[in-house]
């Protein structure tokens, strides 16, 4: 019998040293993995909230200043004045490099700037307050150097915060320089429209397919209508001129196409939406907007007063309660409605221009001095009530105009080109005409 000398036993226990190395390397590298995911999406949170904050800053105090006139309270006419960091604000007022304040604010993060301003009313920390774990911030910046004229910039930060409360990633700051619209354009290329504005100077209505006026009363048409397979009125219609221009059926024109598809892209690319992930918009803000764009990337609610405004949506527009709309030009991806015919409407030279239907009920009493409505599809006007009541502007549906009224009506067409001039060119305000993104940076 041969005497054992124990090397399996030894083979065995190297062999255990050695897997037991390797598992240990494998799970600290997993851990390491691990964490490194960890802060990378907490980094990628930190910096979506200091976008968040940015974008929530161009509704909130840029564009519309919550309907009370903040939007232009915001910003300050002295060099600095909103921002309380002496070195900082000594960059600002000098004529130094426009950009040495940015490099000198993107040594900042969250955590330096929110102590920074504490104290200072004009800044807003609560804007990602989710849970307690998303933190973000924005603050406004007027500069004005000789050498290089004034701008406007909004400045953002992000953080996470863990169950701690401890910060555990913070984005680097967001530069969004504003610049004043030129005042003399909307923000689509108004050629997008040209064709339709063209055909409203020319026509009162303009069906692809019909045009039928229901009329309990007597129903007055001043202008040219045409329908491209049939019109249908009742006795009580009639055409009546007024001496400005020809009356009656038009000879057959082209129908003009609007592509509000690529109106809406056009948008979308240079203004943010006022909500998130495809939220229905809730608009009852009131007062002169001077030329600012609302953007909606889902459906609207829409009440109250509006002037010199754009207003666009992704889907449809429902007014809910009483609007009054004076220069407003407003576009819908999908329809246009209101919900009941006890709303009450005041509208002044605007513009109703919709991917498919439009549905309205009104009231005899409402006010309707310059509305031209164009519709990818339909258009259903349903006036309640009695009175000698006048509808002035024009209508264009590629297909069906319904026009239904139980008294006595007058339709006077009018021309578009002054009214729609005067909204792209800034809405008839002789202050600035809004503000929108010229750059944006980190």
């Amino acid at each position: 019998m041969q005497k054992q000398q124990g090397a399996a036993l030894i083979i065995v226990l190297v062999l255990l040293s050695v897997s037991l190395v390797i598992g240990m390397s494998g799970m600290s590298a997993a851990l390491v993995d691990e964490r490194l995911a960890g802060n990378y999406s907490a980094a990628v949170l930190a910096q979506m909230n200091a976008e968040r904050a940015a974008s929530e800053s161009m509704m909130n105090d840029i564009l519309i200043g919550n309907g009370s006139g903040q939007g232009q309270e915001f910003w300050s006419d002295e060099p600095g004045k909103n921002l309380l960091k002496n070195n900082l604000q000594e960059i600002i007022n000098s004529d130094d490099n426009i950009n040495d304040w940015k490099d000198f604010v993107r040594n900042f993060r969250y955590e330096d700037v929110k102590e920074e301003f504490s104290v200072v009313s004009q800044y807003d920390d609560s804007i990602c307050d989710d849970e307690g774990y998303s933190q973000c911030l924005y603050f406004p910046v007027y500069i004005d150097i000789e050498s290089e004229g004034p701008e406007r910039y909004i400045v953002a930060f992000g953080a996470i915060k863990n169950k701690q409360n401890d910060i555990i990633a913070q984005s680097p700051p967001i530069f969004i320089e504003l610049s004043l619209k030129d005042g003399d354009t909307p923000p689509f290329d108004p050629d997008t429209v040209e064709d339709a504005i063209s055909v409203f100077d020319s026509i009162g209505m303009l069906a692809g397919e019909k045009i039928d006026i229901d009329n309990d009363g007597k129903f007055d048409f001043v202008g040219l209508l045409q329908a491209g397979v049939e019109f249908e009125a009742d006795k009580n219609f009639d055409f009546e001129g007024d001496g400005s221009g020809e009356v009656g059926q038009a000879d057959k024109m082209d129908f003009p196409f609007v592509d509000v598809d690529m109106i809406i892209e056009e948008v979308k690319h240079s203004i943010d939406p006022i909500n998130d992930d495809g939220e229905d918009c809730i608009l009852t803000l009131a007062g002169d907007q001077e030329g600012g764009v609302i953007f909606c990337d889902g459906d609207v609610e829409l009440s109250g007063n509006f002037a010199n405004a754009f207003i666009v949506a992704d889907g449809d527009i429902k007014i809910i309660d009483d609007v009054a709309l004076e220069n407003v030009f407003i576009i819908a991806g999908k329809d246009i409605e209101n919900v009941s015919d006890k709303n009450g409407f005041s509208i002044k030279n605007s513009f109703f221009f919709s991917k498919e239907e439009v549905d309205l009920e009104l009231k005899g009493n409402d006010t309707i001095d310059g509305f031209w409505i164009y519709s990818g599809d339909d258009i259903d006007i349903d006036i309640k009530g009695g009175g000698n009541e006048e509808w002035v502007g024009g209508l264009i549906a590629r297909r069906d105009i319904d026009f239904d009224t139980n008294g006595r009506y007058n339709f006077r067409h009018a021309s578009a080109s002054t009214a729609f001039s005067q909204l792209a060119g800034g809405a008839g305000s002789s202050s600035n005409s809004g503000l929108m993104v010229a750059s944006w940076e980190s």
